[in-house]
């Protein structure tokens, strides 16, 4: 299980730095020939890494064969929403102020709520075909 754990977070960094790259890309191609400052960058890159961390191992919880499907979406829902909320404000993505955390909560949920109604779309697309190679 430790050596699990380790993949998920090396997976988890390398796709947060991946993800911060991408982003750093975007934001140079539309800020029209204005600088990027090294601050920003390392805010950036390190605020996507520690997402990437915390986020790989925390899907582990979807392993856990004894709890429902709801008890994993919500056990995952509360292990990376305050990382999220904490990746934020200590990089001044946002304040921590009430009208920025509902907005935050509310950006979060429909984020995660499309991610999850994708990803439980695509397995059960996966289970239907499999039934048919079974049932052949």
């Amino acid at each position: 299980m430790t050596r699990i754990i380790f993949q998920r977070v090396v997976f988890g960094a390398v796709f947060g730095l991946a993800a911060a790259m991408i982003h750093t890309f975007i934001s140079i191609q539309t800020m029209e020939g204005q600088l990027v400052s090294y601050d920003w960058l390392n805010r950036c890159m390190r605020g996507y890494v520690i997402l990437g961390v915390v986020f790989g191992p925390a899907s582990l919880c979807f392993r856990i064969d004894k709890w429902s499907l709801l008890r994993q979406t919500i056990t995952h829902f509360v292990i990376i929403f305050p990382s999220y909320i904490a990746v934020n404000v200590m990089n001044g993505w946002s304040k921590l102020t009430g009208e920025a955390f509902l907005s935050m909560l509310f950006i979060f949920i429909a984020s995660y709520l499309v991610i999850w109604l994708g990803i439980n779309f695509y397995w059960r697309m996966k289970i239907k075909q499999m039934n048919n190679i079974l049932q052949r």
